[in-house]
């Protein structure tokens, strides 16, 4: 089934054993420190916590409405959730099959109306909120974003490298490498961007070094983030030779279904004499 774009970004924290809610008291110290002012945020219930990020409001017919965050009570992980296939894409992480592994518990974090925000806001609220988590529970061993198919260690999270766009990659959208059987063939393309209302990216290749591509994909992603849905049919995007940008070679862009599941419309990127497969 294809992902909803804008739709809630669930957020699976990960234990080994089993793990309360955090107080109120403890939320209204933490909270404000990464997502500013906060409302709402009254008695722990005994299933969820709710609160308001004042700092983030979606714009709907009836007005202006502060974006609500919130904590639902833990339950059972089961490792056995996250397939083979996606166990498998997670360069970016070396702890990812430890952490499945040997968790054995979850606590959901979510969102709601946030899909109406801005991307690059929507981006900076759900980096904060999710490193507000990894700040809430100490014994948390890493997250699971499943509009990714990305593992996070607690480490990634608590001492994060980027800032802007990029932290908002690092987290929610998974840069992917595949070979593809009988030939020489490529693909990179990446899952996780249909939250912020923006296109994957696809690159269907040979001949060039894929962490060249993983690059290119990553830049071109965080000018998405910054700029929006700018990229239209037909238009084109600097290209790259021996690992640096190419201003001179023109990659053509389009829009097509992705040749990797999840089913879903990617911003294909031909790669000029790189290119493989037909368009």
């Amino acid at each position: 089934m294809q992902a909803r774009p804008g739709g809630p970004l669930i957020i699976q924290l990960l234990f080994r054993e089993q793990t309360d809610l955090p107080s109120v008291e403890l939320m209204k110290r933490v909270l404000p420190a990464h997502l500013g002012r906060i409302d709402g945020l009254g008695e722990k219930g005994s299933h969820s916590i709710n609160f308001f990020a004042l700092d983030y409001t979606a714009a709907l017919k009836e007005g202006k409405v502060p974006v609500q965050l919130f904590l639902v009570k833990g339950t059972s992980f089961a490792p056995d959730s996250v397939s083979e296939a996606v166990r498998s894409q997670q360069w970016h992480c070396d702890q990812a099959e430890e952490i499945l592994s040997r968790c054995s518990y979850q606590i959901m974090a979510s969102d709601l109306l946030a899909g109406a925000l801005a991307p690059l806001q929507r981006a900076e609220l759900e980096s904060s909120f999710l490193e507000a988590l990894l700040e809430l529970f100490p014994t948390c061993m890493g997250a699971y974003l499943q509009s990714g198919g990305k593992v996070i260690s607690a480490d990634q999270i608590r001492k994060p490298q980027n800032t802007g766009p990029e932290r908002f990659l690092d987290y929610g959208v998974n840069v992917r490498f595949f070979n593809i059987a009988g030939t020489d063939d490529m693909l990179v393309d990446t899952v996780g961007m249909h939250i912020l209302s923006l296109p994957d990216l696809q690159y269907h290749f040979y001949g060039m070094e894929p962490k060249d591509v993983v690059q290119h994909a990553y830049g071109t992603l965080a000018y998405l983030i910054e700029h929006g849905a700018v990229i239209q049919n037909g238009e084109t995007v600097a290209g790259m030779e021996n690992g640096e940008l190419a201003p001179h070679m023109k990659w053509r862009c389009q829009y097509e279904s992705a040749l990797a599941k999840p089913p879903r419309e990617v911003l294909d990127i031909e790669m000029g004499a790189y290119a493989a497969g037909k368009r």
